[in-house]
């Protein structure tokens, strides 16, 4: 297969990191979603199996519990929490692995299965990684909800700076992500040398992934919002008696729109998933880059090759 023509390893500013993002999912756009799309099938239906289940037995018994059944509703609620984390776990394990095969194979040679086999040897790393990050954040728990709270008292601004705060600690989370998994850093080393990649672009990095993850999220809120209004509209002709919740989602058009709510939930978080990993790749090669020089040394070694040759 033709080769791709793309230079993941180069310094990017702000520009830079979202239009070099666009030409790679540009190049990218058929054979990206294919794969990972196939690859997350069977955890969407998986999902939605879930909400089935929870409509057709399990209704009655969250709606009318009984004080010996609180605690059984807390475990069941903390099981599809646990398992919803999961199952971005994977989607995230499925995005890395196939942003390093495009980026040591230099092609789109490869099939879903050629990712899943990578998933699979490097599951164990990522399950280590996956509990290592549950401790970061709970170290950092405490400050941050400190900071957030000071920050609700600011009308509008502090809402930015919160979510500006959560950009810093996407950016950082997902950088370590690759350290540790491309670089083979130790899972500590991956936390501590992570901070020291990104910290003299730090802003740059931040507010480029702000502004991306704005700029997609409405999008993708844009195009789930067509069929989510259409989705609304049918319940709203269907149900002749709006106090009467129960008895239409205990009908097979219920039900049926329930599922595909949920489907087209599922599938928005995946899309945003997909992209946003993809850009923040861009960002750790930009930081190794930035740190390393790599690709700037292989290509001036490159230069004075051929110029023997000659």
């Amino acid at each position: 297969m033709e080769k791709l023509d793309f230079v993941f390893r180069k310094r990017r500013d702000i520009g830079l990191l979202i239009s070099d993002f666009l030409d790679l999912f540009k190049k990218t756009f058929k054979h990206f979603h294919s794969t990972i799309l196939t690859l997350a099938l069977p955890f969407i239906s998986i999902f939605v199996a879930l909400i089935y289940f929870a409509l057709s037995f399990g209704k009655d018994f969250f709606n009318n519990p009984s004080n010996s059944d609180i605690e059984i509703i807390f475990i069941y609620v903390g099981f599809f929490m646990l398992l919803f984390m999961f199952f971005f776990m994977f989607i995230y394990i499925f995005i890395t692995e196939y942003v390093l095969k495009v980026y040591k194979a230099g092609n789109l040679d490869f099939t879903w299965k050629e990712v899943l086999q990578n998933c699979k040897k490097y599951f164990s790393k990522y399950l280590k990684f996956f509990l290592g990050s549950i401790l970061v954040y709970l170290i950092l728990a405490i400050p941050l909800i400190l900071v957030s709270f000071i920050l609700a008292f600011i009308p509008f601004i502090g809402g930015l700076i919160n979510q500006f705060i959560s950009t810093i600690l996407g950016v950082y989370i997902i950088v370590s992500f690759f350290l540790y998994r491309e670089r083979n850093f130790s899972l500590s080393d991956s936390f501590t040398q992570s901070f020291n990649l990104i910290k003299s672009k730090l802003f740059e990095y931040a507010v480029a992934s702000f502004i991306f993850s704005l700029m997609f999220f409405i999008i993708i809120g844009v195009i789930i919002l067509i069929p989510s209004l259409i989705i609304f509209f049918i319940s709203f002709n269907s149900l002749q008696d709006w106090i009467d919740f129960n008895s239409f989602f205990d009908s097979s058009l219920g039900k049926i729109i329930v599922l595909l709510g949920s489907f087209l939930m599922m599938l928005m978080y995946i899309l945003f998933s997909m992209y946003y990993s993809l850009f923040h790749s861009l960002i750790y090669f930009s930081a190794i880059e930035e740190n390393f020089q790599e690709e700037t040394e292989d290509e001036v070694d490159l230069i004075g090759t051929t110029k023997d040759e000659f």
